[in-house]
């Protein structure tokens, strides 16, 4: 589900900013290849938000943070399992010749200056967010987990709250120009969303994005191979 945020554009002109044809796109580069497409657009900026992920921070590589089970740098396999995610796509997702920025957010502690230990469903989440983050000068992509989004954990996790009240407000963490929300496809995404679609259609575009490698967290995740078996 993708959610597109504009301020001082129209909604043809962020289209013609961001989805531009092969010829006329800015330059995207990587170091990998995912599924053989290398030719894949991301948010034209450096600063990105994964939220539901924990980020340890290492001076590891991503390959070398999924083969190390040492407990005093990863209390669990998920911190260790995010950090490698979030790794990949800082080691092959570059804008311009520029490195993306990946920043974390979750319930899940994390050692990383770029991660912030709250509950996305708070009241103060957004105003938690812009003084963790003050160096951010808005995020032009944000991206919700989809490994752990089952129905029953995204309720419990999630709720409804969050699309009623965080998502709207939101826009305000978001880059000035152009930005994307992109939430994974669940019965909680498409129930929250519909009830309160009037709320998030002022200030979001609503649709359906059916290519995932234009969604920087699932690039990078599609890198690793072994990932999926510690799901």
């Amino acid at each position: 589900m993708l959610l597109r945020y504009f301020h001082h554009l129209s909604q043809e002109e962020g289209e013609n900013e961001q989805f531009q044809d092969e010829d006329e796109s800015e330059e995207v580069t990587d170091s990998g290849d995912a599924s053989g497409d290398s030719d894949n657009h991301f948010p034209d900026g450096f600063n990105v938000l994964y939220l539901c992920m924990s980020n340890v921070g290492t001076e590891l590589s991503s390959s070398d943070v999924l083969s190390n089970e040492n407990p005093r740098l990863f209390a669990s396999d998920q911190h260790r399992r995010d950090t490698a995610r979030c790794m990949s796509v800082e080691e092959s997702v570059h804008v311009n010749d520029a490195p993306i920025h990946v920043h974390t957010v979750s319930l899940l502690s994390g050692s990383s200056e770029r991660h912030l230990q709250c509950d996305i469903r708070s009241p103060d989440f957004c105003d938690r967010i812009r003084h963790q983050f003050p160096q951010v000068n808005g995020f032009r992509e944000v991206v919700m987990d989809y490994f752990w989004s089952p129905d029953s954990w995204a309720t419990d996790r999630i709720g409804q709250d969050f699309f009623s009240n965080n998502l709207i407000k939101m826009r305000s963490i978001l880059s000035m120009d152009l930005a994307d929300i992109k939430l994974p496809w669940t019965i909680n995404t498409f129930r929250g969303i519909m009830m309160n679609s009037s709320a998030i259609e002022s200030v979001y575009t609503i649709s359906y994005l059916y290519d995932t490698n234009k969604v920087s967290l699932c690039y990078g995740t599609a890198l690793l191979d072994t990932v999926t078996d510690m799901m």
